[in-house]
């Protein structure tokens, strides 16, 4: 069915492209009730329909089984068995194997058996009540579940561990409440002392690369031959009409992509309309709290209408307030934090006395006893002011209980008062205090303007909205996007402002070169292949690592939705009267795929017609590019020799084989298999993370880019390789310039001197230990493999299964 043919082959390369899967299984999945289901969703839901009423067919069964593995996909999963994973396609053959050898061995499990491995296994966590939820939410998630499917399922995994176990070899750790006679410190493996170093030294030994890249894009104009309409570009055509382009993707697509058409508005919280309304803001908040008792003199609500009538009250209210804060602050003890970073008080409550002696010590010789000893007299001077200031009351405290007399109850309270500093006078600090009222009242006007306004848009087309597996009416969502069209009008008119948009509905690549969207596209972050954050805000989920690594504040949302205005690059903070500004879609076209290439030239004015020519040359330019790209790899060959005792001199000569190529030149500094993340404080001395290339340098890197590339750092300095990145677009011929291996002592330093038995170094437990565990049980899907006389193609390794597969 051409329903879940796309779902089937986005999870076929899910592990290629995990965001293009997740997007879908979330829109499949995961419905976001306030939103309209998509028309992948919808044509999902339409043909899982139709399946339910013929549960015999064929259809009903695809369609069960895709719903399944998204039912499973949905949940985040704890690995329980971790000797036999299920994480790819060669794995569940495996484990299909291991059951067929478990048949072959007589290794069953009763129900019984497995009941009570599980309760084992979890500690006797698990109650009647746990398991009845857990048979219910998979009832609800597998219409076809039956508690005796779940015991054979787990007892299943039980199984093909017992004889996994057995062939691997490999110890479980004791545990001997359960007959295991392993001690509790001993991690399971065979990894001698003599094997870590060694793969300690081979997986964090860093590499640096000079790399030369080749386009083939650049090689089209040299393809001479002519390709035939109907033996060559339309079968191509027929062949990819249904997918979308995809630049991260080897394959075409001829299919219309999504287009939107975008909107926004330049704000800013210095605009005339806010500031004019800061004054009847004051005083109707003013007004509200003296109703409301606390803020108003005399707390009442004729009170509080008096001050509303004077704007000049309204503003002396709350800077008294924060008046009346301030002075009891300087009150307050003076704590230790004040004394010790030297931020000495107003004077009227603490002298400046001990400031000035101690910039007059440090005057005179500045030398580290004379530092420390003006230094003291400060903190001295601090504290004796301090208790100066506050004799009367802690006198009053400590007398009173001595002397209960009416002279004591009543002459210490005068005392007191008496020989506290008199406060500063209000106007030292009204005018600052003003200020940041009127900032503060400013920031409010504006961050509630836009807010009701996105609240307002929201509400409007929360109502048009279908849930899951249901149509929209049409008749609502048009008198949505008309009632949104009218209050965007309306707000952005009350307000002066300027509304841009695109003049029609423009494709991810576009948007960055549209006109009108050019204030937009000047503050987003470029990539590399043509696209930027103002697509990809349109377009994909937001890489929050971008903006992280590039110290930016984050964006408010993941993505913008019909009438939906967003911040753009990023929401204000602290700045909002620099412009910024607000940007949604107004329009969205779906996809379109065409029957054929006749009627997409028509439709698409000969354009369509192009994209395939394109497409037929470009495969053929690939050719040519990889030619040209070993043919340059030999040519680096031959100037590498002398890199080892020549560096420089190697490194001039590949700018100057670059510059008479043209091709470019770049250079990948300190990769390693296992790049070490030093934590001074953490359990094993810091974490490690694989390798990864920056797509400033490598846009769209296949899965094992970097680990290909690191093939050559056991090989002399000089090795060249050709790679090529995930559409075969580019070709890269990399070689190794510098190589820096970590000594023995290096090696105790990051692994011993942090760890313990029950702290061990994460390089240990989660990379050498699994790295040999993974080693046994690929020999052990080898051998499976050989007994039952199965050999995998190399399609099927890359995810590229034919139907009898």
């Amino acid at each position: 069915s051409k329903a879940i043919e796309k779902i089937v082959a986005a999870r076929m390369n899910a592990h290629e492209k995990p965001n293009e899967y997740n997007r879908l299984r979330a829109e499949l999945m995961e419905q976001d009730r306030d939103q309209p289901p998509s028309l992948d969703a919808q044509l999902f839901a339409k043909a899982y329909q139709a399946a339910l009423s013929r549960p015999e067919s064929d259809e009903y069964k695809a369609m069960q089984g895709v719903y399944e593995f998204l039912s499973y996909d949905s949940v985040q999963h704890t690995q329980f068995f971790p000797m036999v994973t299920l994480d790819n396609d060669e794995n569940l053959i495996t484990y299909a194997l291991l059951l067929k050898k478990a048949d072959a061995l007589g290794v069953m499990y009763s129900a019984d058996a497995v009941r009570k491995l599980v309760i084992r296994d979890t500690d006797e966590r698990l109650t009647a009540v746990d398991n009845g939820e857990i048979e219910a939410r998979l009832k609800q998630k597998f219409p076809a579940f039956t508690p005796d499917w779940l015991v054979t399922a787990i007892g299943n995994e039980y199984r093909a561990r017992a004889v996994l176990t057995t062939l691997i070899g490999n110890n479980l750790v004791g545990r001997p409440e359960r007959g295991q006679t392993a001690t509790l410190s001993a991690p399971p493996g065979n990894v001698t002392p003599y094997q870590f170093y060694k793969f300690y030294r081979d997986r964090t030994a860093e590499v640096d690369f000079t790399v030369l890249e080749v386009s083939a894009e650049s090689f089209l104009d040299k393809v001479t031959e002519v390709p035939d309409p109907k033996k060559d570009l339309e079968p191509l055509f027929n062949k990819y009409r249904g997918e979308e382009p995809d630049l991260a993707r080897e394959k075409p697509g001829f299919k219309d992509p999504r287009k939107v058409k975008v909107e926004f508005v330049t704000v800013t919280a210095a605009a005339p309309r806010i500031a004019q309304s800061v004054a009847k803001v004051q005083a109707a908040s003013v007004f509200l709290s003296g109703i409301a008792g606390p803020m108003s003199v005399g707390g009442n609500g004729i009170s509080a209408l008096t001050q509303a009538a004077q704007p000049a009250w309204a503003e002396t209210v709350p800077a008294r307030t924060k008046y009346d804060e301030r002075v009891e602050n300087l009150a307050s003890e003076y704590a230790s934090g004040e004394k010790y970073l030297f931020r000495p008080r107003d004077p009227s409550i603490y002298h400046p006395v001990p400031l000035a002696a101690f910039l007059a010590a440090t005057a005179l010789s500045r030398t580290p006893a004379a530092d420390t000893a003006a230094s003291m007299a400060y903190y001295r001077g601090v504290e004796l002011i301090e208790n100066r200031t506050r004799v009367g009351v802690l006198l009053q405290g400590i007398v009173a209980p001595l002397a209960p007399l009416p002279p004591v109850a009543f002459g210490f309270p005068a005392f007191s008062i008496a020989v506290q500093p008199k406060p500063v006078p209000e106007a030292v600090f009204a005018k600052d205090y003003r200020e940041q009222i009127r900032k503060e009242q400013i920031h409010n006007l504006y961050e509630n303007d836009v807010k009701q306004f996105r609240d307002k848009l929201g509400a409007i087309n929360r109502d048009s909205t279908a849930l899951f597996g249901t149509k929209p009416d049409k008749a609502k969502a048009d008198k949505a996007k008309a009632e949104s069209r009218k209050l965007v009008d309306e707000w952005v008119k009350e307000r002066g402002l300027t509304l841009a948009a695109t003049a029609e509905a423009r494709d991810r690549i576009a948007l960055t070169t549209d006109p009108a969207l050019k204030p937009l596209n000047d503050v987003a972050f470029p990539d590399p292949d043509g696209t930027n954050s103002l697509s990809r805000k349109f377009y994909d989920l937001v890489d929050y690592s971008e903006y992280t690594r590039k110290g930016f504040r984050m964006p408010e949302t993941f993505e913008v939705r019909p009438f939906q205005p967003d911040w753009f690059p990023f929401r204000p903070f602290g700045d909002d009267e620099k412009p910024t500004f607000l940007v949604w879609m107004s329009e969205e076209l779906p996809p379109t795929a065409y029957p054929n290439l006749t009627n997409a030239n028509n439709l698409t004015k000969g354009e369509m017609g192009k994209r395939v020519e394109r497409a037929w040359k470009l495969d053929k330019a690939r050719v040519l590019a990889k030619a040209e790209a070993d043919k340059l790899a030999d040519q680096v060959r031959a100037i590498t020799k002398t890199v080892a005792t020549d560096p420089s001199g190697v490194d001039k000569q590949l700018i100057d084989l670059a510059g008479q190529m043209k091709v470019r030149k770049f250079e990948l500094y300190r990769l390693a298999k296992l790049q070490h993340d030093h934590g001074a404080t953490s359990a094993g001395g810091g974490g490690y993370r694989p390798p990864t290339i920056e797509p400033l340098f490598v846009r769209y890197p296949t899965r094992f880019f970097a680990d290909e590339l690191l093939e050559l750092r056991n090989k002399p300095l000089g090795e060249v390789t050709v790679l090529a990145d995930a559409p075969r677009v580019k070709y890269y011929v990399a070689c190794s310039v510098k190589k820096f291996e970590k000594p023995l002592d290096t090696f105790r330093d990051d692994v011993f001197t942090k760890t313990n038995a029950i702290s061990p170094n994460p390089l240990y437990v989660q990379y050498a230990l699994r790295e040999e565990r993974n080693k046994a049980n690929r020999e052990v899907g080898l051998r499976l493999r050989a007994e039952a006389g199965l050999e995998l193609t190399d399609e099927f390794k890359k995810g590229e299964r034919r139907e009898s597969e």
